[in-house]
């Protein structure tokens, strides 16, 4: 019997070749140990060859490297004639140098910047029915103003494209007609099969009705139907006549003025329903009195539309050196909801701007904030980079960005990287993307430039990509903390008297194992993580990376009942869990797995986020797993 191994991933620890003899009837177990030396896929060959018959499988497994991706990232505007941006940043050495990648790009108009954040929402590995929407939302919008000023998508596209595959060259980018067609089809399709049958959505398949997922499914519809996408009407009426039913259920005041917005936008708000809101105006914050000024300029009432954007102004930030204009949390801001997120407030607040005093003074300097805040070419999760990306999508269309006449340099430790020319001509098609990747980059401090001097903006983000290779990772946490506990679990029967009736039953002992600890193949393990949060938070996230010899006893993602956490996604290199809701306290998670493969595996870091805060996040410590095959029995002589 012989082993092969081919991609470069593996190194043998054993001898190739072990000869061998079977009985009739019967079977031999063998093992060859090899070592992960490198990532990438393992493709693997074991062959038998007997004296009269033969047979060969050949399989292949994906190696990861230990470690975890790091991103750290700038961005910015550049306006003035001669303008300059300036800062430093610092290539650690404790890194995988071959992934490292510093990234500059600058973009004369914001479509550009908002083209490079679609691959991000479309690859989101997960699907409940907020990422469904915000997946193909933001990108039939693009497509619909490109095709409205007259520009080929697969044209603008050009050099995303040809960034992208140095990236990602195993995927294919969605700048072109027909992948997005598809993008919008099979969202179209995944929203139908979560529509449930009263005409709503919850967050996942058999959840009753949410009203706020609800509305921001309806509002996606909506604009998808504005760009041209074949939205079924009668589930989109069935989704209207389903929000205005449960519009009265909401108790929440800031999720009711979202559905209020949502339905007067398709001219299916009550002037009752929209008078009681605006006399609560006082108990809203910002992104709320936004949400509510619009609602009342698309109900026909834009005096009291006004006076809400009034309150709005009482509590805007304004930095006039730097020309930004922004809204903080404030009392009735609490961060850890969606209506607390400073990106998605900020950006309805910009679209409440555009749609009752677009020359306000604010609006520029508002969307020069929120351009300021993306990290790298996306902002903090899949909702809010969708919002920032409508609401700069109508910026866009009144700012007047298409003939700009400059010249933009970047540089780096004062050395010349490279130049762009922008015109009206190119202001579309530009590659303003450069970067230095690899053993180029040293480790060490570096100063970035972007020099412009001419007529027009630019729009400028960096980031720094690198797998940081750091061994036993610790727990960290922001907001919110999270550990891991591995439990061996010793089986036993224990006999209880019920009503007279012996009855018998299995419960297990509970072992704490201590990072290295030795476990035998075969042994039942639990998986605990214990979180401990100290506000109430929605839509959290925890991803356990399991130990690559250890496999889950549960094998079917879906709907959990009776757990802190709503659904489970089993994966090959994780399990993660979605929480609905989380009250503060200390709560726990946990699964049972089974030690199967003998060796010695690392179990990456927890990583627990809230969805739509993601400066809510927490890791757990790392945690290491030696697991030895199951003693022979001795044999007599």
């Amino acid at each position: 019997a012989s082993i092969k191994l081919e991609g470069g991933t593996l190194e043998l620890g054993s001898p190739e070749t072990i000869d061998i003899r079977v009985s009739a009837n019967g079977e031999v177990r063998l093992d060859w140990k090899v070592k992960a030396i490198k990532e990438g896929i393992a493709r693997i060959t074991i062959s038998a060859i007997g004296q009269q018959d033969s047979d060969a499988m050949q399989m292949e497994f994906p190696v990861y490297v230990h470690g975890m991706d790091k991103l750290q990232s700038w961005a910015g505007v550049v306006k003035g004639a001669t303008e300059t941006a300036t800062f430093t940043i610092d290539v650690p050495a404790d890194r995988k140098v071959s992934t490292a990648d510093l990234t500059v790009q600058v973009s004369p108009t914001m479509m550009g910047t908002l083209l490079d954040a679609l691959p991000y929402l479309i690859e989101y590995p997960y699907g409940c029915v907020e990422q469904t929407m915000s997946r193909f939302m933001p990108a039939v919008a693009v497509a619909k103003t490109l095709q409205d000023t007259g520009t080929n998508l697969e044209e603008v596209g050009k050099r995303r494209q040809l960034a992208y595959a140095d990236l990602h060259p195993d995927k294919d980018p969605v700048f072109h007609t027909k992948a997005l067609e598809h993008i919008v089809e099979e969202g179209l399709a995944r929203l139908y099969g979560f529509q449930n049958s009263a005409g709503g959505w919850g967050w996942w398949t058999s959840d009753k009705i949410d009203p706020f997922i609800t509305a921001y499914v309806v509002n996606g519809l909506r604009i998808a139907k504005l760009s041209g996408a074949p939205v079924d009407e009668g589930r989109f009426q069935s989704a209207i006549a389903a929000l205005k039913a449960n519009l009265t259920t909401e108790q929440d005041l800031h999720r009711a003025t979202y559905c209020a917005y949502v339905l007067a936008e398709c001219n299916a708000l009550d002037k009752k329903a929209i008078e009681h809101l605006y006399e609560r105006r006082g108990d809203m914050n910002s992104y709320g009195r936004a949400l509510l000024a619009m609602a009342l300029f698309l109900n026909k009432d834009k005096e009291k539309a006004e006076v809400a954007i009034r309150n709005m102004e009482d509590f805007v930030k304004v930095d006039e050196k730097a020309g930004l204009a922004w809204w903080d949390r404030e009392d009735k801001w609490s961060w850890w909801y969606w209506y607390g997120d400073d990106i998605e407030g900020n950006s309805a607040i910009l679209r409440a701007y555009l749609m009752v005093d677009a020359k306000n003074a604010n609006v520029p300097r508002l969307a020069k904030w929120l351009l300021a805040n993306r990290e790298g070419v996306r902002w903090k999760s899949t909702r809010d980079t969708a919002h920032a990306m409508l609401a700069l999508l109508e910026y866009a269309k009144v700012a007047g960005e298409l003939s700009p006449e400059y010249t933009a340099d970047v540089e780096v430790d004062g050395k010349l990287l490279k130049s762009f020319g922008v015109t009206s001509e190119n202001v579309l098609t530009l590659n303003g993307e450069t970067g230095v990747k690899g053993d180029a980059l040293a480790t060490g401090k570096h100063t970035i430039t972007i020099r412009k001097s001419g007529k027009g903006t630019a729009y400028w983000s960096v980031y720094l990509k690198y797998f940081t290779t750091e061994e036993d990772l610790p727990a960290g946490s922001s907001k919110l903390s999270v550990s891991r506990a591995v439990y061996k679990l010793t089986p036993k029967v224990v006999e209880t008297n019920e009503n007279g009736r012996k009855v018998k039953r299995m419960e297990y002992d509970r072992e704490k194992l201590a990072s290295g600890a030795k476990v035998i193949s075969g042994d039942l393990l639990e998986i605990e993580m214990t979180i401990d949060a100290p506000n109430d938070y929605e839509y959290l996230v925890f991803e356990d990376f399991k130990a690559a010899g250890v496999e889950p006893t549960e094998v079917v993602s879906g709907r959990v009942w009776g757990a802190v956490d709503s659904n489970r996604e089993f994966r090959d290199e994780k399990v993660a869990f979605f929480v609905d809701w989380m009250p503060r306290g200390k709560h726990v998670i946990s699964y049972k797995a089974r030690a199967e493969i003998p060796g010695s595996f690392h179990a990456m870091p927890v990583n627990g986020y809230a969805m739509y805060a993601p400066s809510v996040r927490a890791i757990s410590d790392e945690f290491r797993i030696t697991i030895e095959d199951k003693p022979k029995d001795p044999v007599s002589k």
